[in-house]
């Protein structure tokens, strides 16, 4: 399974640990996904080095059009994509992939994750 995420530039790696408490630990997650762009930010890449996940980056231009459950404004309005972090870990779970976490908030409401995988 893959976690998808998404996050704002000030975001820290406490914002992912959370997320990591809540939501990751209830499934086998190998893998960390966000876009190119947002790939090598310091927290991210701590926090997946710190927790040995690999890192999967995806072309911000790959995830528009992708059909997600949830729906975000602000996806839509900064990015043109229904939910950023649910579009991350379908895009990269692979063609047939369903979401098995809906987006979710850190408590610091600077980090999103979802988590896509096969049933």
């Amino acid at each position: 399974m893959i976690a998808g995420f998404g996050f704002q530039n000030s975001v820290t790696e406490k914002s992912f640990n959370d997320l990591k408490s809540k939501f990751m630990l209830k499934y086998n997650i190998s893998f960390v996904a966000t876009t190119s762009e947002k790939s090598k930010t310091k927290a991210f890449v701590d926090f997946a080095r710190n927790n040995n996940f690999k890192i999967i980056s995806v072309s911000h231009k790959d995830l528009i059009g992708i059909k997600t459950p949830t729906q975000s404004q602000n996806s839509k309005k900064y990015k043109d994509i229904d939910c950023f972090c649910e579009a991350v870990a379908l895009k990269t779970a692979g063609e047939n992939s369903k979401i098995i976490q809906k987006r979710e908030i850190s408590d610091d409401r600077l980090a999103t994750i979802a988590i896509a995988g096969y049933e």
